[in-house]
């Protein structure tokens, strides 16, 4: 009996960790997931177990795969994860530390001590990446600061993608798409740069060696085989960043393309040939780093918008039991557009993001508004400041694309395509697909097994196609008015 290959790609998000298999034309064929397992360390701070990551994707690829038809084969696996968190192995290849989470503003004060060495725009022109307090340098810092031991014992520091990697096939790797997210890479080069290393107090040598992504990795190992179910000896590659295995699925690995990953956090990203290191695009609020498509980069723009979001469900629910996601969807869509005059800052997660402001607000709410305006209040702010960074990195380069492509889970409903839509005053397309990271990692997988010649090879195979979501004209140039007013407000309170 013939085997039938399939590629697992693996995401690690802020929200949910997923297990998808996909058939080489990209066709899902099994899908597990959970919520990804977060620690609470008080006054507002967030990490990530690396092994309880570990033991979470264990068990979700297991499941799947107990699941598959019994002549499916996995020809190949990689892992997507969120960017900027970082995590201290020692020499055993334990994890020391828990992984900060890439939107912890703790490293507030190591931010500001570095940029007594190095100014944003010294960084910029090497990294792509203006001073933040999310870069996982600063997060190395916290941990030289806060866990010293930790940081003495560290003899390898990986990203999330590459900690999850290396469990499967015990190999220390990283992505350029990874890389470039920690304030220690050298953009142009595609290596690890040495003043930077410097001003940072880390060593190179507890860093592995960049490369593109879909390089494999090595093969999975006896225990991974053991704790996953994948047969062991499985082709393992190298994965990426989560936004932008989303892009490289979505087919926008050409100069000019605009695609935007709306998940937990939001980045609009063009797509570039080479980088673009000019300061002023940092103090913009934009960000420049490597594709995972090769000899690729990007500019992005981001925001934290689906957590964002999810306060909004919370008090839809009165903060109990949970987010009743469909519910406070149904009550938003109710409400007009401009929700009965509220308008939203939506800045509920302060400095999560460069550019992003440090105070949300609520402007003109009276007791004749429901839950529901202010949901949709929350939905619209979050559109208005897309926008702005949708104009900020398009704007740069020149790019003015008819259309732009939604990916993640803001893309599934409607009610929020279509404020997107009529806010841009252009059609947004929500591809079909709704695990496109996963799905790029499975084109990496793919690739670093030799399953697919290149990146073009692969997408001639997988295509992802979907319905536009079209703007109505009455209903644009209205929200160009509330543009407008959003603009107005932010310049006077809010932002950084």
């Amino acid at each position: 009996m013939t085997a039938v290959d399939l590629l697992l790609g693996i995401d690690v998000g802020t929200t949910n960790t997923k297990a998808v298999a996909f058939d080489l034309t990209g066709n899902e064929v099994a899908q597990n997931a959970r919520p990804t397992p977060t620690i609470g360390q008080g006054d507002g701070q967030q990490a990530h177990d690396p092994e309880a990551i570990w033991a979470l994707v264990a068990a979700l690829v297991r499941e799947l795969i107990t699941g598959l038809p019994a002549r499916a084969r996995i020809a190949g696996v990689a892992v997507a994860s969120v960017g900027e968190e970082i995590i201290p192995l020692d020499e055993a290849g334990r994890a020391l530390h828990p992984s900060i989470c890439w939107y912890d503003n703790r490293t507030e004060a190591q931010a500001a001590r570095y940029a007594a060495r190095l100014t944003s725009a010294e960084t910029f022109r090497i990294s792509g990446l203006p001073i933040h307090p999310i870069w996982s340098a600063f997060k190395m810092q916290w941990i030289r600061d806060h866990a010293p031991d930790a940081f003495r014992k560290a003899q390898m520091w990986l990203c999330m993608a590459d900690y999850i990697t290396y469990r499967l096939c015990g190999e220390a790797t990283t992505s350029y798409s990874l890389a470039c997210r920690t304030l220690l890479f050298d953009l142009r080069e595609r290596r690890w740069s040495d003043s930077l290393l410097d001003a940072a107090g880390v060593a190179a040598a507890t860093l592995p060696e960049p490369v593109p992504s879909g390089a494999p990795a090595g093969r999975v190992t006896a225990g991974a085989a053991r704790a996953t179910g994948l047969a062991e000896g499985t082709p393992v590659a190298v994965g990426g960043h989560d936004h932008i295995c989303g892009a490289l699925a979505a087919g926008a690995q050409e100069p000019g393309a605009v695609f935007d990953s709306a998940g937990t956090a939001e980045a609009i990203l063009v797509v570039l040939a080479e980088p673009a290191l000019d300061p002023e695009l940092g103090g913009r609020g934009i960000t420049v780093g490597c594709h995972t498509a090769r000899d690729r980069y990007y500019a992005l723009g981001a925001m934290p918008a689906g957590g964002v979001l999810d306060w909004f469900y919370r008090l839809w629910t009165g903060g109990q039991g949970g987010m009743d996601r469909d519910g406070a969807l149904a009550a938003a869509a109710q409400s007009p557009p401009g929700a009965h005059g509220l308008l939203c800052l939506p800045y509920l997660m302060p400095g999560a993001q460069p550019g992003w402001g440090r105070e949300g607000v609520l402007y003109g709410l009276q007791t004749r508004h429901a839950a529901g305006d202010i949901v949709r209040a929350g939905m619209e702010g979050l559109a208005y400041e897309m926008r702005r960074h949708y104009e900020s990195v398009t704007g740069a380069f020149g790019v003015k694309p008819a259309q732009i492509q939604f990916a993640g889970g803001l893309s599934r409903s409607r009610l929020i395509m279509e404020i997107k839509a009529n806010v841009l005053g252009i059609p947004v397309i929500p591809l079909a697909h709704s695990e496109l990271v996963a799905q790029g990692a499975a084109i990496l997988a793919g690739i670093g097994a030799g399953v697919y010649a290149s990146e073009h090879a692969a997408l001639m195979a997988v295509r992802n196609t979907a319905a536009p979501v079209l703007p109505d004209p009455a209903t644009v140039a209205g929200y160009q008015h509330l543009f407008e007013q959003y603009q107005s407000r932010r310049d006077r309170y809010g932002t950084e």
